[in-house]
């Protein structure tokens, strides 16, 4: 808690850090399977961030639907993500796959946060029956 909130985010200014910060929570993004290096910091906190917004478990993006279900972190740390629906929706997109981002940034779809799940993570990040 106190690397993540009051070192790294205060630090970097970089929203994609909470995709990189594990706190082994079902909820919470799947650690990288490498050490994060000062080398290749940019393209392994661009695939984090990837990773978790294309995560289904974690955030539900559906462009046939009316609305996008997105985790909780999208909620509580919506300033870092731009501070209004249309900035969310566009950070999401960045990270989206085309048709999603195209969903989100045409379709503007309605936002909701899904219930963060505090139970201990299993060996794939997710809890227990949910993973691979």
């Amino acid at each position: 808690y106190l690397l993540e909130h009051w070192i790294l985010r205060r630090r970097f200014d970089d929203a994609r850090i909470h995709f990189a910060i594990n706190c082994a929570s079902a909820s919470c993004p799947v650690l990288a399977p490498e050490a994060y290096r000062a080398s290749d910091l940019e393209q392994q906190l661009d695939a984090a961030a990837r990773g978790f917004v294309q995560d289904e478990f974690r955030n539900q993006l559906n462009p046939s639907g009316t609305t996008a279900r997105l985790s909780s972190l999208f909620r509580w740390f919506r300033r870092e993500f731009g501070g209004t629906d249309d900035a969310v929706r566009a950070y999401v997109a960045r990270h989206a796959s085309h048709a999603s981002a195209d969903w989100l940034l045409q379709a503007r779809p309605s936002l909701e946060y899904l219930e963060y799940d505090w139970s201990l993570n299993d060996l794939h990040g997710q809890p227990d029956g949910a993973g691979p």
